[in-house]
Formats: C-alpha cells, sequence, structure tokens
C-alpha cells in the first residue's frame, strides 16, 4: 500500500450541494459511497482525487420503494447487503436478490452500494447485468439538471461512464416484470461467489400462451 497524498474532504447533506462542491473542484473530485472499491484504489495508488465528497449523510438515497403498477425504486446508496435481504426486492424483481447475494463476502456487501457497484463500470460487476436484463433505468442529477438513461448507456468503456465529475446518481428504477416472467443470474469465479467473477451472465425468460385451467 503506497502513502495517501493529500485531498480535501466534504459531507454535503443535500444532493445540490454535492453537485455544486463537485462542480467547483473542476475535476479531480470523487463521490464516496460504500468505499468498498475507491479506497483500495486510492491506497495502491492507482488514483489520486483532490477532493472526497461523501454522499452518505444525504438523506433518502439509501431507500427501496415499490410504485404500485409501476416498478421498484433503489436507491444509489442502498447496501447490496439490504438488496440481498429486502422483501420488497424478492416479491418483484427475484434475481436482484441472487445477484447481490453473490457480491463479495457478507462484509463487503454491508458497505458497498448499488450506485457505487455501477459507477465502477466493471465487468465483473455482479449486479449490472441483471439490472440490464430487467431493463432498469439509472437517474442521475447534475449541474444541468435531472435525467434518466438505461443502465446500459451509462458505460463508455470498462472502469468508465458518461457521468461528468460533478454529476450524481440518484436512483434506480426497474419496472415491473411482465406476467409468466423470469430472470436468474449466473455467475463463474476462481474459486469460490467472494471472487470478482470471470463470467457473469443474466437471463430473462418471458413465456406466451400461458392458459390457467
Amino acid at each position: 500500500m503506497k502513502r495517501l497524498k493529500p485531498f480535501s474532504y466534504v459531507e454535503p447533506t443535500t444532493v445540490q450541494e454535492a453537485i455544486q462542491v463537485a462542480a467547483e473542484k473542476e475535476g479531480g473530485t470523487c463521490f464516496l459511497a460504500g468505499g468498498t472499491d475507491l479506497l483500495v484504489r486510492m491506497k495502491r495508488g492507482e488514483i489520486h482525487p483532490r477532493s472526497l465528497v461523501n454522499l452518505k449523510r444525504i438523506r433518502g438515497l439509501n431507500q427501496i420503494e415499490r410504485e404500485p403498477k409501476e416498478g421498484l425504486r433503489i436507491g444509489a446508496l442502498a447496501r447490496i447487503s439490504e438488496i440481498e435481504h429486502s422483501p420488497r426486492v424478492a416479491s418483484s424483481h427475484p434475481v436482484l436478490v441472487q445477484a447481490a447475494g453473490l457480491l463479495g463476502s457478507p462484509s463487503v456487501r454491508n458497505l458497498a452500494t448499488l450506485g457505487g457497484n455501477v459507477g465502477r463500470a466493471s465487468p465483473a460487476s455482479d449486479l449490472i447485468p441483471s439490472l440490464m436484463v430487467l431493463r432498469a433505468r439509472a437517474s442521475v442529477e447534475g449541474p444541468q439538471g435531472k435525467k434518466e438513461l438505461a443502465v446500459e448507456q451509462l458505460f463508455l468503456e470498462p472502469g468508465k461512464t458518461l457521468l461528468s465529475p460533478a454529476e450524481v446518481m440518484i436512483s434506480f428504477f426497474i419496472p415491473e416484470m411482465a406476467p409468466h416472467t423470469g430472470a436468474i443470474y449466473l455467475k463463474l469465479g476462481r474459486r469460490s461467489a467472494v471472487d470478482c467473477a470471470l463470467v457473469g451472465v443474466a437471463a430473462l425468460l418471458t413465456l406466451s400462451g400461458i392458459k390457467r385451467e
């Protein structure tokens, strides 16, 4: 591990404050959520942010809510363990519970967040494939206002999204699954489920012509 270079640290209490702080820094800012990946990369000397903006004090970003007849909305700061054990998620989109349970160790899942996992844009992400087959959309807010994107539209290349340094992920909306629809996530690691996925595959299937006797 390398010695960390000096950086400023801010704990905003609103999304607007977080955006303003990041915009004023003009680059070199990283948003901190769970920190399971960011802090490790800083200690390894892979990245050297000039400022860390901790989002943990912003209320409402960790909520998991059902929108009747519409779908499920999961806040970007919802912990992976919260998704794994959420009755709301299990009843409507069980594949997300399955994928969340395969991400890292229990200690990692207790810290890592959905927004952090998606924002890392890692090809080894356990959540991104399931979000994609479920047609999830990400809500983002920045200096130019709010926008919503399909999850697959977020990524430019491994490790890089199209979000500007001052844009914050707010939540993810997952529409209701059609009747007679199921989804599954399968992961292949080197040794066990706690490893990063060498291959992660999500699939969704809808059956038609089903008649109830």
